[in-house]
């Protein structure tokens, strides 16, 4: 027997689903990995502050909670930098990770 055209639909759009969320959790981990490696290390806890937190609509990001971490980012530029490369990592491009 035939499938429905609705659950050939529903399976299509599962499928969808399944592999917008692994090409987000794989862009997310690559986003961090970088933020990581980016991060100033005197004590490690800056480094180890960073948390992937996603809100009800399912938007992820990287949160540090660390109080002086503007300032950190104010000398470093490290998420701005790794902000820049999202479209790269997204696209799954090599980029310069230093």
């Amino acid at each position: 027997m035939a499938a429905s055209f609705a659950s050939v639909v529903a399976a299509f759009a599962d499928q969808a689903r399944t592999r917008a969320e692994t090409a987000l959790m794989e862009t997310a981990i690559e986003a961090g990995a970088r933020l990581s490696e980016r991060s100033p290390v005197r004590t490690g806890r800056f480094r180890g502050a960073w948390r992937l937190v996603r809100d009800a609509a399912g938007v992820a990001a990287w949160r540090n909670d660390t109080p002086y971490g503007p300032r950190l980012e104010a000398r470093g530029h490290f998420v701005a930098r790794t902000k820049a490369e999202l479209p790269m990592i997204v696209a799954g491009a090599p980029a310069n990770k230093s």
